[in-house]
């Protein structure tokens, strides 16, 4: 275990290092508009020769599906939202009469989402969530100066808006006080811009979330090491989901856009049996683009809703659906890097359910092949989020953000919350985090939400968990762990 708080101060920021994207762009168009059902299926794009290939173009421009604060306030127009702390359930309205039917709402959203029964407490709000969301949609035509993220702030019932320095949050003020937000409703800050994370680490048999993992774009070239994030049946095939950037290189190729990239686990095995180790191939991964919800000032490059890539698993390789490998400690900050061995007497953490369900104040874990098992407070559920690079600026749009140790390498982490009957249920997929430049470690991660990588990876069809769930049932048959001389020993 490693603590570098005291290290951490001012050195957050640094370059991100993420590639061009693809020319190809779908043209914005209004919701009106939309084509539902627009079909991915690969078969289009010839995999049978070895490297990257671009992905099909997503003219998708269906309804997304709405998180559980817009479903709130859809039914409850007082509702100024909502978060979590000490295990209550803090509500926001602006009209206090209502707060026996939004009891009822919530009540029934909690059920929805797996979360269950939770103790709410109403808060007077000044903002109803939607004029919070209708500002912040506006922000995009303001045109704000080095932007680093927006978000409704449902802990303070405001905006939140995040910039570089000192200089542009001066000009961000000026600006906004020329629109019709209320100058009560803005919060604006310094902030620092996240990193892609990209840097457990034995031969694991079954295949199951956590681990490391290692993608081969054309030839012998890596850009990396990643973390094997979560698997999924789509389509009645076995798949995997990791971050977009874990399967690409990002100085040739762009952040999304490609497929066929080559995934090992742990590593490329020796010049002698190169394959050895691999497990499948990216066989989806959407392009970014400039549809009418991404803000094409920010996102010159582009907005997705999620930072994630489709892997097609080998059928030679076992894996374990709905697993995900426990290293032997849990750990909270100040801790940043809890251990890699995992538990020999129990060696898998199992996942009962999805949700989408999450709100400010909750506490969310992850497994990652750098820092191990980490866990902390949820402090946004749904920040835009833009992330520069040498070519232009992409936008991940409604991420969320947790305060928890993360190191480069940890890039496809599994995200998942623990509901008080002790079930595990997916949140998502780790993708950024604010990094130390100097220690490759950082105390806060950004990741992209189940129902949004579900939405763009699989149309909503991706199954991250068995349709009957054991929680005992650890999958196939675990296999001996086989020691990799360049990392850690195996688990014992």
């Amino acid at each position: 275990m490693f603590n570098i708080r005291p290290y951490l101060v001012g050195l957050a920021v640094g370059a991100l290092i993420v590639l061009p994207a693809c020319s190809d762009r779908v043209n914005p168009v209004a919701p009106e508009q939309a084509s539902a059902n627009v079909d991915l299926a690969r078969d289009e794009t010839d995999l049978s020769e070895p490297g990257l290939h671009p992905s099909p173009i997503d003219t998708r421009v269906s309804q997304r599906p709405e998180r559980i604060s817009e479903r709130i306030a859809r039914q409850i127009p007082a509702f100024g939202g909502a978060f979590v702390e000490n295990g209550v359930l803090h509500v926001y309205l602006t009209i206090p009469d209502v707060a026996a039917q939004a009891r009822a709402v919530i009540a029934d959203e909690l059920r929805r989402g797996e979360r269950g029964e939770m103790n709410v407490q109403f808060r007077s709000a000044r903002y109803t969530f939607r004029q919070l969301e209708g500002w912040l949609n506006g922000i995009t035509v303001a045109r704000l100066p080095s932007l680093v993220f927006t978000e409704v702030d449902e802990r303070n019932n405001r905006l939140r808006i995040g910039v570089e320095n000192a200089a542009a949050r001066d000009q961000a003020l000026e600006i906004l006080a020329r629109t019709q937000i209320p100058t009560n409703a803005l919060i604006v800050e310094v902030a620092a811009r996240p990193r892609l994370v990209q840097s457990l680490r034995d031969h694991i048999r079954p295949l199951r979330g956590g681990t490391q993992i290692i993608p081969v774009y054309t030839g012998w070239n890596s850009e990396g090491f990643c973390t094997y994030g979560f698997n999924v049946l789509f389509q009645g095939k076995r798949h995997m989901v990791t971050n977009s950037h874990c399967t690409q290189d990002q100085d040739v190729h762009g952040l999304g856009g490609y497929i066929g990239a080559i995934i090992h686990q742990p590593n490329i095995g020796p010049w002698y049996a190169r394959n050895r180790n691999t497990i499948g191939t990216d066989v989806r991964d959407p392009h970014f683009t400039q549809q009418w919800w991404c803000d094409s000032n920010q996102a010159r490059r582009g907005c997705r809703w999620s930072e994630a890539a489709l892997v097609e698993i080998n059928t030679s390789d076992s894996w374990d659906h709905g697993g995900i490998a426990r290293p032997v400690e849990r750990v909270f900050l100040p801790t940043v890097v809890g251990s890699l061995a995992i538990n020999s007497h129990n060696a898998r953490i199992g996942l009962s359910s999805t949700t989408d369900n999450i709100f400010q104040g909750d506490v969310l874990d992850k497994v990652g092949r750098t820092t191990g098992w980490t866990a902390g407070t949820v402090v946004s559920s749904c920040r835009h989020v833009y992330l520069p690079t040498g070519v232009g600026t992409y936008g991940l749009l409604c991420s969320g953000v947790v305060d928890a140790g993360v190191g480069r390498g940890d890039s496809g982490s599994p995200v998942f919350v623990t509901t008080p009957d002790g079930k595990n249920h997916l949140a998502g997929i780790l993708f950024a985090g604010l990094i130390n430049a100097f220690t490759g470690l950082g105390e806060q991660f950004y990741y992209s939400r189940w129902q949004d990588v579900n939405w763009e990876l699989g149309e909503g069809n991706l199954a991250a968990v068995p349709a009957s769930y054991d929680p005992g049932d650890p999958g196939d048959p675990w296999e001996p762990c086989e020691s990799d001389p360049t990392a850690v020993e195996c688990p014992v």
